[in-house]
């Protein structure tokens, strides 16, 4: 069993017990599955790209080749940021109170790059946060399932059925209305190689 999302605030905390919310679970799944002339179950493989190899389910997840080829441990390999710096890998947030803030306004979810959606039930709730989700106001706090690249944000809603965390990645937003046009940046610099459609 996972550890609880924990969070706090002036003091008192708040836990809840996690379960990733999937497609299958709401909708149930079918699976196809491939038979040989013979009846038999195929198993899945992969080509690499100079077509050498052939890489059974499961491989990659010991190691990489390199474009030269070269075999790499998964236990070698570091995490790069988007400047392809090596940085700290982020431990998992279950289990460790995490700052709460809050209410927010539903706004901001919709600036959210939704990864995934968890389930969440209420173990003990010091903070009397219950009625407040209830009502319709909505937390935020830092969230990680597992050790990752960076830690995602995670805002914690309520509805009829039950309580929910949306984790994902803040992103920035322009919003526009429907009959508005979406105009580029004042800033927005022209490249070279944009086309200029006056010269056609």
């Amino acid at each position: 069993m996972a550890k609880p999302l924990i969070i706090e605030k002036d003091g008192q905390s708040t836990s809840f017990d996690v379960s990733l919310l999937e497609r299958r679970k709401l909708y149930g799944s079918r699976k196809r599955v491939a038979l040989d002339p013979q009846g038999r179950f195929c198993t899945r493989a992969s080509l690499t790209g100079d077509g050498e190899l052939v890489l059974v389910s499961g491989s990659t997840g010991q190691g990489y080749f390199t474009e030269a080829g070269a075999w790499v441990e998964r236990r070698q390999m570091v995490p790069v940021n988007d400047q392809g710096q090596a940085t700290e890998m982020q431990p998992s947030t279950l289990g460790v109170p995490q700052k709460v803030e809050g209410p927010v306004e539903a706004m901001d979810i919709l600036t959210l790059d939704v990864q995934s959606i968890y389930s969440i039930i209420m173990l003990e709730d010091q903070m009397n946060l219950k009625p407040r989700l209830d009502s319709g106001e909505i937390f935020t706090c830092p969230f990680n399932y597992s050790s990752g690249i960076e830690v995602e944000t995670a805002y914690l809603v309520a509805n009829s059925a039950g309580y929910f965390a949306i984790v994902g990645h803040p992103v920035e937003a322009e919003w526009c209305a429907q009959d508005q046009a979406l105009m580029p940046p004042a800033d927005a610099t022209f490249q070279e190689n944009d086309l200029d459609f006056d010269m056609f």
